[in-house]
């Protein structure tokens, strides 16, 4: 209930907010710096790395955070929420940590680790992905072990964690491993053959920036859907989510937000300064943040999103109910208006596999029993708007 009554009180202060400002907009933050800004990282702090090192940030400013560093030229951070560390990976070739909020200690000593692309940490576990190589270690640096990766002499350019797996994106394809790298299978059922990178969504949801937009996977790469309806054709280079919308920045065409979990996706890039966007987060300041080459970072408040939301007519007349789903393939569709003109359903493939016209019903079934198991994307088209809803056939 109190996750609750924060929401409804920060909406009623953003609703006089807006009446009084006129309109939302992204908002600089003034940093960290002119130089590309190659990564961000939000939550409980906010840190931001580029070639003049790495920032901490709050709403208005950047403190640095290089101590003893010089130049360290930072590609990726990530932050060990569980234990308050903060990891850093360079083009240099070092990874390096600050525990508890202590200084920087160089991780990778005498590893050989050479140019680092992508960075990930799981507990002790620090995996690393370089030009050709793959290194993990499971003691937080003290010993490294270098490792093939998925595809030889590939480079790992994006990675997360889910569960006991790693996912990982090398030579632009999706790869899991069970086992810290040592063995790597193919996961790209469903995906197109561009991939850029991988993030984290609520779990056990993982979205892939594609060159043909997002898509998600539910159950660790065995399957991918599509959720780019608004951005397919857009090369996507960082995705974030605050829970409720995701966003989706790009190559040239500045940032995407979706309300429906992907199911349509609107441009927001009002007072931006450029349409290239590297690397995109939410902090704990309900503020989305964008980086870009030579404008540093820039915010957006999470509750502009939240209530344009809740005044857009087209996504307030279809409020369409699935069940059961999961299903072993009866679906009722539930509180179904009459104006409803269409309803198709569509397998990972993109082929039809079911369609309705005017079902004219508040309640009727969708029959998947015949078809295999797998992911299904169901779209509810009215004069109005287009809605999809997934359907996970058992």
């Amino acid at each position: 209930m109190k996750r609750q009554l924060v929401f409804v009180a920060s909406v009623l202060c953003f609703t006089i907010c807006a009446a009084q400002n006129g309109k939302a907009q992204w908002v600089s933050t003034n940093g960290p710096t002119t130089k590309p800004v190659t990564c961000l990282y939000g939550g409980i702090i906010t840190l931001a790395g580029c070639q003049d090192g790495i920032y901490s940030g709050s709403s208005n400013s950047w403190t640095s955070m290089n101590g003893t560093l010089t130049n360290p030229g930072v590609v990726t951070v990530t932050y060990d929420l569980n234990r308050s560390n903060v990891f850093i990976g360079t083009d240099r070739g070092k990874v390096y940590a600050s525990f508890n909020g202590g200084d920087w200690m160089d991780i990778s000593t005498n590893s050989g680790i050479v140019k680092i692309f992508s960075l990930a940490v799981n507990d002790t576990n620090v995996y690393v992905g370089t030009d050709g190589t793959f290194w993990h270690s499971g003691d937080l640096g003290t010993k490294w072990k270098s490792l093939s990766p998925p595809v030889s002499q590939g480079t790992v350019t994006s990675m997360v964690v889910s569960g006991q797996s790693l996912l990982a994106v090398c030579q632009n394809a999706v790869y899991i491993s069970p086992d810290n790298g040592s063995t790597w299978t193919p996961a790209n059922t469903g995906l197109p053959t561009h991939v850029l990178m991988l993030a984290l969504g609520i779990d056990p949801e993982i979205f892939a920036g594609t060159d043909n937009g997002v898509y998600a996977t539910s159950n660790n790469g065995t399957t991918w859907l599509p959720i780019n309806q608004g951005i397919t054709g857009k090369s996507v280079t960082s995705v974030t989510t605050d829970g409720t919308n995701i966003y989706a920045g790009t190559q040239t065409e500045g940032v995407f937000f979706s309300r429906n979990n992907g199911a349509a996706w609107q441009a927001a890039n009002t007072d931006l300064p450029t349409m290239k966007i590297n690397a995109m987060a939410v902090n704990f300041q309900q503020e989305v943040l964008a980086a870009t080459d030579a404008n540093g970072v820039w915010k957006r408040s999470i509750l502009d999103f939240i209530f344009n939301s809740v005044n857009d007519p087209k996504q307030s007349n279809l409020n369409i109910s699935l069940s059961p789903n999961p299903s072993s393939g009866l679906i009722t569709v539930h509180s179904a208006q009459d104006n409803i003109l269409n309803v198709s359903v569509r397998n990972i493939l993109d082929e039809t596999v079911l369609d309705i016209t005017k079902p004219n019903s508040p309640e009727f079934t969708l029959d998947l029993s015949r078809f295999p198991s797998g992911i299904y994307v169901a779209a509810f088209t009215s004069s109005t708007s287009v809605i999809t809803k997934k359907i996970v056939r058992e």
